[in-house]
């Protein structure tokens, strides 16, 4: 984990420090780390993922923590957008008040944003916030039922699932 990281050349330096031996995690803190998210993670393949942070992040912007996080909506989004651009794994800012419900709710809407990881830093919120990144049964039939279509739809010599279901006329039940 590497803290306050502002450019690519702060991840080449720890790489260069550690004769490139250690998976690398920067972590965004501040709107100068944010706009250069892309570059810093590409700085190097020993990057595998990032984490942004809330507390240094709302201080940088001038505003405060707010249970909501409504503050920090556009950093959250513009973060996992970068970090996926650059294929790297986004790892969504801890939530920093003791609730765990709170915790929750806020691990919830990470995961609506499309996060597939949440920072911690209080180990009573863990239970809570795996419930919430741990697929339901729900999500891994829907999972499947997109594995049968695209099976199909190769056997079938279809360039896109979609294809099969308008072939089908219907849905491939990929979007239900």
């Amino acid at each position: 984990m590497m803290s306050k990281v502002k450019g690519p050349e702060d991840v080449r330096a720890l790489e260069a420090a550690t004769s490139g031996a250690a998976e690398l995690v920067p972590n965004i803190e501040t709107a100068a780390g944010l706009i250069r998210t892309f570059d810093i993670v590409r700085a190097s393949p020993r990057v595998s993922a990032a984490l942004v942070a809330s507390e240094d992040m709302v201080a940088d912007l001038g505003t405060t923590r707010s249970r909501t996080g409504e503050e920090l909506a556009y950093v959250r989004a513009r973060f996992l957008v970068e970090c996926r651009a650059a294929g790297v794994e986004a790892i969504d800012c801890p939530y920093t008040f003791s609730d765990v419900r709170g915790a929750a709710a806020d691990a919830r809407y990470a995961k609506r944003l499309g996060y597939r990881a949440k920072s911690l830093v209080l180990p009573g919120h863990a239970v809570a916030i795996n419930r919430v990144f741990t697929p339901q049964r729900d999500e891994i039939a829907h999972a499947r039922r997109i594995v049968v279509a695209f099976e199909r739809a190769r056997v079938d010599n279809l360039s896109r699932v979609a294809d099969r279901a308008a072939r089908l006329g219907g849905r491939a039940g990929y979007a239900d």
